[in-house]
């Protein structure tokens, strides 16, 4: 995500050492974007668009630290940088310091309601500190505003977020199981046959998934 929202015009050889970055960075050739970025910055040092691309390829290198360091100094030029809380929150979560991760994540999305990519990113830091409550929240605004989803990560949600329901489920089926010596034909034969008061309640357009010739339950 380059950005290249600029408030003050550049001069030529900033703006042409800026556009060669951009490219080198588009083309994945990032130590060539960070010595292009260098250069511009040399001559228009308090710049964060140019920071924050900086820290783009920093971040991409694998180097956090610097990258936290042009993000941090993008910030500091320009406080209301949404895009640059979100990319030092992706640093923090590289360097599994998630609590550090969900601040800049949630300072993002209160400088930008809408930025699906933050929800989405918080989400994945809440599921690393085994918050699933508030990243199952998080991951559902992200998906309703149509930010794609790792499917690996939505199922292992779905399985901490519910686990407790589901495990509830296998334990009647287990029950019914013993006593009947076979497994049931539906979940809604253990209500019918007084082994179950109701399914738990899950979410709208969640739903219980049952194989009679296992007896195993999933959600999707």
């Amino acid at each position: 995500m380059k950005e290249n929202g600029f408030i003050d015009p550049l001069s030529p050889l900033v703006k042409t050492n800026f556009d060669k970055g951009c490219q080198a960075l588009s083309r994945r050739n990032y130590q060539a974007a960070i010595q292009f970025f260098t250069a511009a910055l040399q001559s228009s040092p308090g710049n964060a668009s140019i920071l924050f691309n900086r820290g783009l390829a920093f971040y991409h290198q694998g180097n956090y630290q610097q990258a936290i360091a042009d993000y941090s100094q993008a910030i500091q030029i320009k406080p209301d940088f949404a895009k640059a809380y979100n990319n030092r929150g992706l640093c923090f979560q590289s360097l599994n310091e998630y609590e550090k991760a969900v601040a800049d994540f949630t300072r993002a999305i209160e400088l930008k309601p809408d930025f699906a990519g933050a929800y989405y990113n918080r989400a994945v830091a809440y599921s690393s500190l085994k918050n699933y409550h508030r990243a199952w929240e998080d991951m559902l605004k992200a998906k309703a505003m149509n930010y794609p989803v790792n499917p690996i990560l939505w199922q292992s949600l779905l399985k901490n977020r519910f686990q407790s329901q589901v495990d509830f489920l296998r334990q009647k089926v287990e029950s019914y199981s013993v006593k009947e010596g076979k497994w049931p034909s539906s979940l809604q034969q253990l209500i019918t046959e007084g082994y179950l008061s109701c399914l738990p309640e899950l979410p709208p357009g969640l739903q219980f998934f049952y194989d009679q010739k296992t007896g195993k339950v999933i959600i999707g």
